[in-house]
């Protein structure tokens, strides 16, 4: 592994968690771009003493290469954005949303909460530009 490592989660709040850490590194530009993995189980593991996962598991996981947008960017790109005062759905999201929604979503944003700070904005069909204010 080459450069920063950040392990963020393992609680309900781990989808927001990971979002932010990963827009917050390449906000500070000083790495070209940073992988963002999300992962989780469903269900929960349940080890017997052995550490054997007595249940039927499947793991759930998206991948995202970020980087900070050029000030001209020919084609549409994805953005990831945080906007206080923004409210989003109450529901804690699950990485096969965030999976589902990319892979078969329409062109609307994908919305995640966080509380105190506002809403994560995921969107597939923005310009890649950074507003000002945004």
């Amino acid at each position: 592994m080459h450069g920063a490592n950040f392990g963020v989660g393992g609680g309900p709040n781990h989808i927001p968690e990971g979002l932010l850490t990963a827009l917050s590194v390449v906000a500070e530009r000083r790495h070209p771009g940073v992988w963002l993995i999300l992962s989780e189980f469903d269900p929960e593991p349940r080890p017997d003493d052995q550490g054997k996962p007595q249940n039927d598991v499947v793991v759930h996981a998206v991948a995202f290469a970020l980087q900070f947008p050029a000030d001209r960017v020919a084609e549409p790109q994805a953005s990831l954005r945080l906007v206080s005062g923004a409210s989003a759905a109450n529901r804690t999201p699950a990485v096969q949303d965030i999976a589902r929604w990319w892979a078969h979503g329409d062109d609307v944003p994908w919305l995640c909460r966080y509380d105190g700070l506002g809403t994560l904005i995921l969107d597939k069909r923005a310009t890649g530009r950074i507003e000002p204010g945004t």
